[in-house]
């Protein structure tokens, strides 16, 4: 067991003060009803000074110390010695042993005052927290037992604090206060009592050193936690200093003082308690929260760290702007200096963050302004992650395109169609008359029939097409491809290569449709190297057994921001296409629950890739 020393009950503050991350108003609001005075100064001034630490100076309110040097308030003994004391404070950097001063009060009374100094950053500045305790009266006391034995025992008597005489282990008087502590009707079931019956046994080790301690007049005043059994048999937490006296007649004696803190003990457990909770809480929140202060990282959660995808320890002390694209950067900084004069909750605001990998992010955020967080006003800022919404709201934009192009093709083939047929038939009736020697009537009958192909294609997604699934194998499907589009290949000096893996297995398919698929692509790639070059179709089997497809070009390429557009209606990259039969290829593929993605890169070509299940994946 370790011994506390005589400023524990304020390192246990401290030690809570660690710990409350997100609780410091509770922790200040500890500190500020500390029975003890507490200071803090930092810069030759004094910048925090509690209520008790008002009252010990003899103030009427903060601001009658705040901003005085400490040595003000020096006696004109301790002045000299002070300041280097100071500098040694700071040099070592670790908490003070107990040593003593006298202060000037504000009305010119002088007091003692028992101190311990513990180095600390305050605001980003070295400072120096004074933990102190008014030992005026108990020097005092002390001096008054010179006086006389029996006006000690008469002020000890009727003392507000529990205090005990004892010599060689053996209690030789009580006070009221400690019998009401020990819980005795009377003195007798006390005195003549060895000390170590009322001292849990845990204690005893501890409490045999520090009775060797107290007789060697080491750390006399030294607060020891100790846990008591009283008569009733319950634990009585507590806290004894105790002092070797000596009365009249030279006999020496040791007197000790108890203070009950079980109930401080509680308190700061349920403090203690209260903000693990919390931390928990906040710390595994699903929803990201970042706290930043000026422009600094110096909280987040685990969603944060997941969100951004690096770890605490990485963003820790980092600037939030570079986590916030360009665009939205200056925008973002006006928002936070606004936050910093006002309480409101700013409105959700769309944004874009980059994360740790590059990625952008869409998200949503809302800032407010949180006061007294580690001792300053702070920026809490609650993040969302836009990424599922904005896909199902692209997904839902494709489904009512796809549903108003049904209706629009529906249409068309009623209204079209037919005088389509009408102006087909008496042109192909003029050309029969007047001949071929007409090159209009030829053009006439061409842009015709490419009305009626976009006809077709409007069909196609407008009326459900009837499908038969059969096991096929897709090489002899892709052959057949090929064999139907080489010719047009070679005419524009382009060469189709295929590569199939061993042993590729059957798929569950409509073959007619991967027909389509197929036919729309190959053409597609053919139409992108009017002067010639080559088309790679590549078939292997994938780690998570699926079909790849692969078809490369050596086309031009296509701008990346145009790429995600790609199968949207009316979008094509070609000056007299549709848009739609990549589209169609999109629904086939989708039908089969596979996935066709684009790449390119500009001036190197286009792959398509097109997965599908195998054989043994059921498809509806």
């Amino acid at each position: 067991m370790n011994t506390l020393n005589y400023g524990r009950r304020y390192e246990d503050l401290a030690e809570v003060d660690d710990r409350i991350n997100l609780s410091r108003e509770q922790h200040q609001y500890l500190v500020e009803l500390s029975p003890e005075p507490i200071i803090v100064y930092c810069g030759n001034r004094i910048v925090y000074i509690n209520p008790a630490g008002v009252v010990m100076i003899g103030a009427q309110q903060k601001d009658e110390v705040i901003g005085k040097d400490i040595f003000d308030f020096l006696h004109t003994n301790h002045r000299e010695t002070m300041g280097t004391d100071i500098e040694e404070f700071l040099r070592k950097g670790l908490p003070s042993e107990l040593f003593e001063r006298k202060l000037v009060r504000l009305d010119g009374m002088t007091i003692t005052v028992e101190v311990r100094a513990i180095p600390l950053m305050y605001k980003g500045e070295l400072a120096i927290q004074f933990l102190c305790r008014n030992i005026t009266e108990q020097r005092k006391f002390e001096q008054s037992l010179i006086e006389g034995e029996q006006r000690y025992r008469q002020m000890i008597q009727i003392s507000p604090q529990a205090t005990l005489i004892h010599s060689d282990g053996v209690i030789t008087y009580v006070n009221d206060e400690t019998k009401k502590l020990m819980h005795a009707d009377n003195e007798k079931l006390l005195v003549g009592k060895s000390l170590f019956d009322f001292i849990h046994r845990d204690y005893h080790a501890i409490l045999r050193k520090r009775l060797d301690e107290v007789s060697s007049n080491q750390d006399p005043n030294q607060f020891i936690a100790y846990k008591l059994v009283d008569l009733d048999g319950n634990l009585i937490e507590v806290e004894i200093s105790s002092i070797e006296v000596k009365n009249v007649g030279g006999q020496s004696y040791i007197q000790s003082v108890l203070r009950d803190i079980t109930a401080q003990r509680k308190e700061e457990e349920a403090l203690r308690e209260n903000a693990r909770t919390y931390e928990r809480l906040i710390e595994f929140l699903p929803e990201p929260i970042v706290v930043t202060d000026q422009d600094k990282i110096i909280y987040l959660n685990v969603s944060a760290a997941d969100l951004v995808r690096s770890s605490t320890q990485e963003l820790l002390g980092k600037s939030w702007i570079d986590f916030i694209h360009p665009n939205d950067a200056d925008r973002s900084v006006e928002m936070m200096q606004e936050l910093l004069h006002t309480d409101t909750l700013s409105p959700f605001s769309e944004s874009t963050i980059i994360c740790g990998d590059g990625e952008l992010i869409e998200v949503e955020v809302s800032s407010i302004r949180i006061h007294n967080f580690m001792g300053k006003s702070v920026i809490l800022t609650v993040i969302r992650d836009l990424t599922e919404r904005k896909l199902s709201q692209e997904i839902l934009l494709k489904s009512e395109k796809l549903s108003v192009i049904g209706q629009l093709a529906a249409g068309v083939a009623h209204e079209i169609r037919n005088p389509l047929t009408v102006l087909r038939g008496f042109t192909q009736l003029l050309q029969k008359e007047l001949g071929n020697n007409h090159s209009y009537l030829l053009t006439m009958l061409s842009e015709l029939d490419r009305i009626n192909n976009i006809v077709n294609e409007f069909m196609t997604l407008a009326k459900p097409q009837f499908v038969q699934f059969h096991s096929n194998h897709i090489c002899d499907i892709l052959n057949s491809v090929i064999s139907i589009l080489e010719t047009q290949a070679i005419l524009v000096n382009v060469y189709i290569k295929s590569n199939y893996a061993d042993q590729i297995p059957n798929i569950h398919c409509d073959e007619n449709q991967l027909k389509q698929v197929f036919i729309n692509v190959i053409k597609n790639a053919i139409e992108a190297m009017p002067f010639g070059g080559e088309i790679d179709i590549l078939v292997e089997l994938t780690s998570d057994d699926h079909l790849l497809i692969r078809i490369r070009d050596q086309g031009p390429g296509i701008p990346q921001e145009m790429i995600q557009r790609l199968g949207e209606p009316f979008f094509t990259t070609k000056e007299n296409g549709t848009g739609l039969g990549l589209m169609i290829c999109q629904r086939i593929i989708e039908a089969h629950q596979g996935k066709l993605s684009i790449t390119s890169c500009e001036g190197k070509g286009t792959t398509i890739d097109i997965l599908l299940p195998l054989e043994s994946i059921e498809i509806e």
